[in-house]
């Protein structure tokens, strides 16, 4: 650090040389004073070499699962028997980027604890908490916190713990210690998307997707606006698409009106869903749903059989 010529700056006064120990995180703290170039003639401002420091990263463990069905990991996945399918493989890789904006929870003693001090992730997904004495921390993420769930939403967590409610770690400081690498892994539930041929479209507000072209289908899942899915079917006058579910291999129904369209849509094929039945009152027990619906079924309305 060049100081010469700026000898009333508030840096201090000029020192030909001024080294700084830095720990891994470029914090310029827990250093013995020895490891400091004395400044001739000047006061040096105390640093606390008991002080310790907790780090670590929230970022995005990609997994981007190909609209086909396939029987081999796509790269950065792994097979979750609880899920029946693909996720992340909890294990930060090049080129897997940081998450900007997640606040960080610090408690005081073992986890479950928060309110001591919050952090709000970096531009590259790092965060750090001190100066700290010695003692037990608890640090934490919960993705359903006000100020997280904007920013986490859909996904899930795959490290340290897949599909922690609140992802956590317990620790034990000693004096002058750095903690680092207390990470946490993230898989968004439809990021990224993968590269697709087909026609896509495109969520311009959030919307059901439901098992069949009409709202009187039961709704499988919310897609989000923003959300581009591949466009793999229609009904018989287009009003309604018939969409891959992002990261599954199941398909469901947007209507038309929600959606912006890419790509030429004209040899889409048309896709028969299930047909909806109707209620109908039986001479004993509760009513029945039943496909297709009677002609003058009572009490009739539209149900899934």
């Amino acid at each position: 650090m060049d100081l010469e010529g700026r000898p009333e700056s508030e840096d201090g006064p000029w020192s030909p040389v001024w080294s700084f120990y830095t720990n891994e995180g470029g914090m310029c703290a827990t250093v013995p004073h020895t490891g400091i170039t004395p400044i001739p003639d000047g006061d040096f401002p105390e640093i606390d070499s008991d002080a310790s420091w907790i780090s670590g990263m929230v970022w995005h463990d990609l997994c981007a699962l190909p609209y086909e069905s396939t029987d081999v990991a796509p790269p950065g996945c792994v097979w979750v028997n609880d899920i029946d399918g693909y996720w992340a493989n909890e294990i930060y890789e090049a080129g897997e980027p940081g998450l900007a904006g997640v606040t960080v929870d610090l408690g005081t003693g073992a986890c479950p604890s928060t309110g001591f001090k919050t952090g709000v992730t970096r531009s590259d997904g790092h965060y750090s908490f001190g100066p700290l004495t010695a003692g037990t921390y608890c640090v934490s993420v919960n993705p359903l916190s006000e100020a997280n769930i904007s920013v986490l939403i859909p996904g899930s967590f795959t490290f340290p713990v897949r599909f922690a409610e609140v992802a956590e770690y317990s620790i034990t400081l000693g004096a002058g210690v750095l903690s680092d690498n207390k990470n946490f892994g993230w898989d968004f539930q439809f990021l990224p998307s993968p590269s697709s041929g087909s026609p896509t479209a495109k969520l311009l507000r959030n919307a059901n997707c439901r098992r069949g072209p009409s709202i009187d289908y039961e709704s499988m899942t919310t897609l989000f606006q923003g959300l581009e899915v591949p466009i793999d079917g229609r009904n018989a006058d287009s009003s309604w698409w018939w969409v891959r579910i992002p990261n599954s291999f199941n398909h469901c129904w947007l209507g038309k009106s929600n959606v912006q369209t890419s790509g030429d849509t004209s040899k889409v094929p048309i896709v028969e869903a299930d047909p909806l039945g109707c209620w109908v009152k039986q001479p004993q027990g509760p009513d029945k749903c039943v496909a297709p619906c009677p002609q003058g079924a009572q009490p009739g309305g539209a149900c899934e059989p």
